[in-house]
């Protein structure tokens, strides 16, 4: 009797093997964690500090419409201070626009800026009493819902399907214009939107351009921002400041802790079996 012939991986002739016969050299082309990226601890951390600083900005807008709210900051100081760091943190963007575009972004800006006081503050008390008849408890549990999308659709620099910064933007302002309806005057409610609108729309765009030159800026705002978040937590309860600095510990350590440890776990297997992908030349 003739031994059988090896079987080889083709098609155009008969070798006498079953059509679902694999070879003792079909799994030698296999391959694991072709794909997989790993990531060095700092790397996780620099990451988990970005989504950190989103949730500390959302927390620092709940803090001052508390201080709001209660009296403790004047509706007046409010805009003070808001109106310096908006012209701060123009002045960040036109010095790190290119000089060709930085007319047409004064141009913008000026319109952008006319635009929300005629609206914002004409609006202002038909935003206030717009949910003046909804209960305090479920505007407060609207308002929560509300941030915490825009914390999860947030643009983080991360290309998913889930990253919308027009919608996370929306989502925010539409938390914000919740909360104003449980502000004592229209002068208040305008101060306050004014601030969801600078630390949801102009904030992000100078985060993106100083990011853009060094990546550990992020960090280095984190912390800026976090000590301000748990300063106006300590000053409402100590209880929520305890609670925001295991919240920071959790998130900027631990998990990063625990997706490097976790990461030799991840096995992928990639081989023959697997659909043809095209490669443009």
């Amino acid at each position: 009797m003739s031994a059988r012939k090896p079987w080889k991986k083709i098609l155009y002739e008969q070798q006498g093997y079953a059509d679902n016969f694999n070879g003792p050299q079909f799994l030698q082309e296999m391959k694991k964690n072709v794909t997989a990226e790993t990531y060095e601890l700092w790397q996780a951390i620099g990451g988990s500090c970005v989504l950190m600083l989103q949730i500390d900005v959302v927390v620092l807008f709940a803090v001052i419409f508390a201080f709001v709210d209660t009296d403790v900051i004047g509706w007046q100081w409010l805009l003070a201070i808001c109106f310096t760091l908006a012209v701060l943190g123009y002045v960040v963007l036109l010095y790190l626009s290119s000089p060709a575009n930085r007319l047409d972004l004064i141009k913008d800006n000026l319109k952008t800026l006319i635009v929300f006081f005629a609206f914002g503050y004409g609006l202002s008390p038909v935003f206030r009493t717009l949910t003046e008849t909804i209960s305090t408890d479920t505007i407060y549990a609207m308002s929560t819902c509300m941030f915490l999308l825009s914390i999860a659709f947030h643009d983080y620099s991360v290309d998913a399907p889930i990253v919308s910064s027009s919608f996370s933007l929306n989502l925010a302002i539409f938390g914000a214009v919740c909360l104003i309806s449980r502000l004592p005057s229209s002068n208040h409610a305008f101060a306050v939107l004014t601030l969801a609108v600078q630390l949801f729309a102009q904030w992000p765009l100078v985060r993106g351009r100083l990011v853009a030159l060094d990546s550990r800026l992020n960090a280095a705002m984190m912390f800026v921002v976090a000590g301000v978040t748990i300063a106006g937590c300590g000053a409402l309860s100590l209880v929520a400041a305890a609670l925001h600095i295991l919240l920071h510990v959790f998130i900027c350590i631990v998990c990063p802790w625990w997706l490097i440890w976790m990461q030799p776990l991840k096995s992928t297997i990639h081989g023959p079996w697997d659909e043809a992908i095209i490669k443009d030349s």
